[in-house]
């Protein structure tokens, strides 16, 4: 009896921790805001529980890049001029405008529907070097920046 007993707290504590989290945002758009508004506050936690497991790992590097910074010097304020999202099945894509110090930019979210919950995932980028004098570069420019924040302090 103490066996099944525990067989079927087991069962329910399995059942319980894969039940889709019914406060989550689970349309792509509002999925996308929701992210961004909590990767903006560097509250990667909050963020992970709309990502997919690719997703989260490039959000523990960026938490990593990022811990030895003044946090009010990594906080953002996002704001979508334009964000457009298509679903096709399971997968979706949110194209996006935001301006920031006085720049647009656009790009785009990939999101994928996994157990009825949709998810941020990530987007493979191909970084390409055109040349390694301009990758060398644009090193030597970020040593010279990092000198000088050192003289500075």
């Amino acid at each position: 009896m103490t066996k099944r007993y525990l067989l079927f707290l087991l069962s329910i504590a399995m059942l319980w921790s894969c039940a889709r989290d019914e406060n989550l945002p689970n349309t792509p758009e509002t999925v996308v805001r929701a992210y961004q508004e909590y990767l903006d506050k560097n509250n990667f936690k909050a963020a992970k529980k709309l990502s997919t497991k690719a997703e989260r790992e490039r959000l523990d590097m960026i938490a990593h890049m990022i811990e030895d910074e003044p946090h009010d010097s990594t906080i953002m304020n996002t704001i979508f001029l334009k964000l457009d999202c298509k679903e096709n099945g399971s997968k979706a894509s949110c194209a996006y405008t935001i301006e920031e110090f006085g720049e647009r930019f656009s790009d785009s979210f990939l999101l994928v529907n996994k157990r009825g919950q949709w998810l941020v995932d990530i987007i493979e980028e191909e970084f390409i070097i055109e040349s390694d004098s301009l990758f060398e570069d644009a090193i030597q420019h970020f040593m010279e920046e990092d000198e000088k924040l050192e003289i500075e302090q």
